[in-house]
């Protein structure tokens, strides 16, 4: 019959000492096996974590940044906004937008308007450059350009890829009286640009110009109005002005036979240009190269 027989004494208390060994702690004296002695080593593997997080919070924000943002998803441009002066605004969803001081503005029909339904103004701190650069309201659906405008685009369009491939010399020289640019690439732009603007600006009263009645009455009749495309009020400019684009430019005379009698309006002008005489200006600038 076999027997267990258990190692003497002194053997046993000398497995126990190498216990540290096992575990790796061989270096550190027997006090620093104390729980607070831990405690750098704890500190140390917190701040490490901290770090990471910190680290991948900011890897998420720039991958947030490069992201497109929900609106555009959606299908919604982005709104003119001076952030600098406005502050920042936040997209809610359903078209319904507010910034950081809590005014509220929305796409509503392909419109950006105001919470009261009227158009919604391009900041007054950037106007004059924007209005330079052909942009006179906030982005909308594009409109639908009449066969004139559509050509007179085209044609600029064809220039500028023949420049860039060098095939055409654009040989521009002003006509006599113009105020187009006589820099090439300024009057190639200043021309396009003509294809957007108003076809026709309403200038109001002074009692129409500070009456919010009077303003949304006239807005639905011209908006009536089959000529036209689509309206923009604009209420920064003293006098307050009705901004028209019409499905036919051509006609604009009509439109102003129609409301210069109104007494609501100080006049009417015909803003629009002469689109077929652009479009043959720029063909007889250019030679194949």
């Amino acid at each position: 019959m076999s027997r267990v027989t258990q190692p003497p004494v002194h053997q046993q208390v000398r497995s126990r000492a190498h216990l540290p060994s096992l575990l790796g702690l061989s270096a550190l004296r027997p006090w620093a096996l104390r729980p607070w002695a831990l405690l750098p080593w704890a500190l140390l593997l917190w701040a490490l974590l901290l770090w990471a997080s910190v680290a991948l919070a900011a890897c998420n924000e720039d991958k947030d940044a490069l992201a497109p943002a929900r609106y555009v998803l959606e299908g919604i441009p982005q709104p003119i906004w001076d952030s600098a002066v406005d502050g920042g605004f936040q997209y809610l969803g359903e078209g319904r937008f507010i910034s950081e001081f809590g005014v509220e503005f929305f796409w509503r029909d392909g419109r950006f308007v105001n919470a009261d339904g009227t158009m919604m103004d391009l900041p007054a701190s950037a106007r004059e450059h924007l209005e330079s650069l052909g942009i006179y309201h906030q982005p909308t659906i594009p409109p639908t350009l009449s066969p004139g405008k559509t050509a007179l685009v085209e044609e600029a369009e064809r220039i500028r890829r023949g420049l860039i491939g060098g095939t055409l010399v654009f040989e521009w020289y002003p006509p006599s009286g113009s105020d187009l640019p006589a820099d090439p690439e300024a009057a190639l732009d200043a021309i396009e640009r003509s294809a957007f603007a108003p076809d026709v600006v309403v200038y109001l009263t002074d009692p129409a110009s500070s009456d919010p009645r009077i303003q949304d009455a006239l807005m639905r009749d011209i908006n009536a109005l089959p000529e036209v495309q689509f309206t923009e009020f604009a209420s920064w400019d003293k006098p307050a002005v009705i901004r028209l684009w019409l499905i036919d430019p051509i006609q604009s005379d009509q439109i102003v036979d129609k409301l210069r009698e109104r007494e609501e309006i100080e006049e009417v002008v015909a803003t629009s240009a002469d689109f077929a005489a652009l479009t043959a200006l720029l063909r007889s600038a250019i030679q194949p190269r």
